[in-house]
């Protein structure tokens, strides 16, 4: 029978389920006291030995087992605390990503495009609210569907199966299709397959997007039966949605813009051709409002050309009810050109009304110079006197031709023509000229002695050399030299070295002033000719001189070149037709053929 202190933790002496270790370590060491006095007769020394051996070691091994217990706590304290560091950051990390992925999907689902991603079993795995809607579904119940069931056996055999194949074998696909859907009308999209990699490099899925291109499609169906005919007209046709973008663009507008129809549709908005954003809101505010607007408006080329225009815009609906704007243009700077010189035309008939009594006034200055010549010739008796009188008497008589030119061309009466010895012209003009201009301005002139004659005004020969000879005196500011040169000029096809190919072929005599003054800039050279540009200080040219020139060598059936540099000089060439009689007189074989020779006058000058 067990003692009665050693009955500890119940009947049969088990560890309960649930042991209170301190308290069980006290009873033990109770008990090892109270041993020695409670053994009698009936218990040796011997098994109190073994006994008190017992419970010592029970006590060692409870002591490591506390201090096992405590280390357990220790570790799970920390473990807990790292625990929750690592709670808190994949928590964050997972706000992170839940953030990017609420944008992400925000921008997928605000696109107007049709977005899914398909698996290898051709079921959607992901798609954006824009396809669900348009199949009237919530994105939930797209996701999981079967691409054949979605969009119908017929069409996904005919037109999505193979695509999606070929995606999976490395391919990227782009095609225009016309989807015909249960309870939906046509729609024509044009749909996109993309192959989806993972980390591997394996193609797991394919992106699909689909576009609805059905109103460019309805725009272009509007205008199909009309096509031929608008690209013939000179107007330019333009067809825009409310969006602003282009739908359709006929030839006449490649023409007045520059771009190519492949290059605007679809791609471009109207605001590309209008400069200002304000004029446009201020048209398409009103074409919302009355339907219609029409003006005269400044628009742009893909040249940065300024094009003057008259447009009419015009709301129309489709079939479908959809509306679109119809743009006619009308390009109207040759108009806007015309109307210019038409001022200018107008100021010159005001000129030419005051030209009358500026030439009576003159005529009575130069005629009182006549007079004082002829008294002083017969008084004077030296070579130099008479010299300087014969110059003032010619200078007279020129002046008097100047006057009546001024008259004949403001009245619209052309002069009287003769054959023309260029060489006494272009003698007489150096000795005027060196008689005239500043000692620092050197002439020279080179004029070979079996040059060709021309017919034309003398007169008017006079004043073109005159106004070029001019023009250098002013670029040359600090002097220089003023060079005057004729040579026989025969224009072939195949001899055509350093002549412009504008030039007709035949005989000509070349004409050459040339300066050693500023020069010309590159950026004006292309207005020199223009009437009333000048590049001279105001109040010292009226810009008439050189388009005076061009209006004369042209009536003269002749053609002009100029070449010049800045601070490099500048040299005008005149090409004057030679008279059909140069073969015989001086040997060439080539005669020119003038089938519309005016008959000559006789010219009497003075």
């Amino acid at each position: 029978m067990p003692h009665p202190d050693l009955d500890l933790f119940g009947v049969d002496s088990e560890f309960p389920p649930k042991t209170n270790i301190p308290l069980f370590r006290e009873k033990l060491a109770t008990l090892s006291r109270a041993a020695t006095p409670s053994v009698e007769t009936k218990v040796t020394d011997q098994f109190v030995g073994h006994l008190l051996d017992l419970f010592g070691n029970v006590l060692d091994y409870i002591d490591g087992l506390e201090q096992d217990v405590f280390d357990l706590k220790v570790v799970l304290s920390t473990t807990v605390q790292h625990s929750t560091v690592i709670e808190n950051e994949l928590s964050s990390q997972t706000e992170r990503i839940s953030n990017k992925s609420q944008k992400f999907e925000f921008i997928v689902n605000s696109s107007v495009d049709w977005m899914a991603l398909v698996n290898r079993g051709y079921t959607y795995e992901a798609a954006n609210e824009s396809m669900a809607a348009f199949f009237g579904k919530t994105v939930e119940q797209l996701v999981g569907r079967s691409v054949e069931k979605t969009w119908g056996t017929d069409f996904f055999e005919a037109h999505i199966r193979g695509s999606i194949d070929s995606c999976f074998e490395g391919d990227e696909i782009q095609e225009h299709l016309l989807c015909q859907l249960p309870r939906q009308r046509e729609r024509w999209c044009e749909f996109t397959y993309t192959p989806y990699r993972n980390a591997a490099n394996e193609i797991t899925h394919v992106a699909c997007i689909a576009r609805d291109i059905s109103a460019r499609r309805r725009a272009e169906n509007l205008l199909r039966d009309h096509t031929l005919y608008l690209d013939k007209v000179n107007d330019a046709i333009i067809v825009i949605g409310l969006d602003q973008k282009v739908y359709y663009w006929n030839k006449s507008a490649e023409r007045i813009y520059g771009w190519k129809r492949e290059h605007v549709i679809d791609k471009k908005k109207v605001d590309t051709i209008i400069p200002t954003s304000e004029k446009l809101d201020f048209i398409l505010g009103a074409v919302r409002e009355f339907g219609e607007w029409r003006g005269e408006m400044v628009h742009i080329s893909k040249s940065r050309k300024e094009i003057a225009v008259d447009s009419n815009w015009m709301v129309i609906n489709s079939h479908e009810k959809e509306e679109f704007i119809v743009i006619t243009i009308t390009d109207i700077t040759e108009k806007k050109l015309l109307e210019q010189q038409f001022l200018r035309i107008q100021r010159m008939e005001g000129i030419g009304a005051v030209a009358s009594g500026i030439a009576h006034d003159l005529n009575n200055v130069l005629s009182a110079l006549f007079m004082s010549v002829r008294l002083l010739k017969p008084k004077c008796n030296d070579d130099k006197s008479v010299e300087i009188l014969d110059l003032l008497d010619n200078s007279a008589k020129r002046g008097v031709n100047l006057v009546r030119q001024i008259l004949e061309f403001a009245r619209g009466i052309d002069g009287n023509e003769l054959v023309i010895s260029v060489q006494k012209v272009l003698i007489e003009i150096q000795a005027f000229l060196k008689s005239t201009f500043p000692k620092e301005i050197s002439v020279a002139c080179q004029v070979p002695v079996d040059l060709w004659q021309v017919v034309g005004n003398p007169t008017q020969l006079h004043q073109v050399i005159l106004n070029l000879c001019v023009n250098s005196k002013d670029a040359m500011t600090s002097g220089g030299t003023l060079f005057l040169a004729a040579e026989n000029m025969a224009v072939r096809e195949k001899r055509r070295q350093g002549i412009s190919p504008g030039i007709p072929n035949g005989n000509y005599v070349r004409l050459v002033v040339r300066d050693t003054g500023v020069g010309i800039a590159k950026s004006v050279l292309a207005k020199i000719f223009d009437p009333f540009f000048t590049t001279k200080e105001k109040g010292k040219g009226t810009g008439l001189g050189l388009s005076t020139v061009q209006t004369i060598v042209k009536n003269h059936g002749g053609f002009m070149e100029v070449k010049s540099r800045l601070n490099r000089g500048a040299e005008f060439m005149i090409y004057l037709p030679a008279t059909p009689q140069v073969g015989g007189a001086h040997g060439v074989d080539e005669q020119l053929n003038f089938t519309a020779m005016r008959t000559l006058g006789q010219w009497r000058g003075g």
